[in-house]
C-alpha cells in the first residue's frame, strides 16, 4: 500500500486533482549522501542522539504561553501531527549530520535536506 501512496498520490474525481493521501512520504528517514571522508566523533554522536531522542516530542513543540488581556498567564497545550513529527525528526537528524562544528552552521540547503530525507514532492528529484 505504501508504494501506491508514493507513486499514485493524486486521484482525479473532478476536473481538479484531489489528493489521495495527506502526505507524500508517511515515514521519512535521512539517507546521507555518499562521502569519502570520515565525520568527527562528535558529529556521529550528535546524529545518533538525534535519532534516539525524537526531538519532535520535546515540550517546546507542545506548549505555548498565552497572556490574557488582564495579564493572566495561561499555558496552552497543542497537538503535533504524527506525520509532521516524523518529518521534524528526520530533518533534525539530517541537520545534525551536516553541521559544521567550527562555524556552527548547517552546510546544506533546505531543498537538499528535504531530498535526503525523502520529503521532496518533486518526483524528478528522487
Amino acid at each position: 500500500m505504501s508504494e501506491m501512496l508514493l507513486t499514485n498520490q493524486y486521484k482525479c474525481h473532478t476536473p481538479f486533482s484531489l489528493r489521495r493521501c495527506y502526505v507524500y512520504n508517511p515515514h521519512p528517514t535521512y539517507i546521507p549522501p555518499k562521502e569519502t571522508s570520515n565525520k568527527p566523533a562528535i558529529i556521529k554522536a550528535l546524529t545518533k542522539a538525534a535519532r534516539a531522542a525524537r526531538p519532535s516530542r520535546h515540550e517546546a513543540w507542545y506548549t505555548t504561553i498565552s497572556v490574557k488581556k488582564n495579564g493572566d498567564i495561561k499555558n496552552f497545550i497543542k497537538r503535533l501531527n504524527e506525520h509532521r513529527a516524523r518529518a521534524i525528526d528526520a530533518l533534525i537528524v539530517a541537520m545534525s549530520d551536516r553541521l559544521n562544528i567550527i562555524s556552527g552552521k548547517v552546510e546544506a540547503s533546505v531543498e537538499q535536506l528535504a531530498n535526503w530525507c525523502g520529503l521532496s514532492t518533486d518526483v524528478n528529484d528522487h
